[in-house]
Order: C-alpha cells, then structure tokens, then sequence
C-alpha cells in the first residue's frame, strides 16, 4: 500500500466493505528482505503518515 495505491483507491473504492493491509517499517531486516521481497515497507510507511490521504 503506497501513497498511489492508497490514493487510486479513495478515488474508486472498490465496493461493499474494504480492509486494507499495510506492512509498515521504517527499515528492512534481512528476515523482511527474505521473506517479502516485493513488499516495500518503507513507502508503506509513508502512506500511513501522509495526513493529505485522510479525507
């Protein structure tokens, strides 16, 4: 969940009811660059900072 992703789906929510996921760190460990190699913890973490996205 980046700031794009979070920002494309405010626009469009997708319809019912919605959970979103977010895996936030400040940095990754050599476990997280082990075992989640395409996540990209750090702009999670930006996204659940980034008080523009709350409407």
């Amino acid at each position: 969940m980046t700031q794009d992703r979070v920002r494309a789906l405010m626009d469009v929510p997708p319809k019912g009811l919605s959970e979103w996921y977010f895996h936030p760190a400040a940095e990754r460990d050599a476990v997280l660059r082990r075992l989640m190699l395409d996540y990209e913890h750090e702009a999670q973490l930006d996204a659940v900072l980034q008080c523009d996205l709350i409407p």
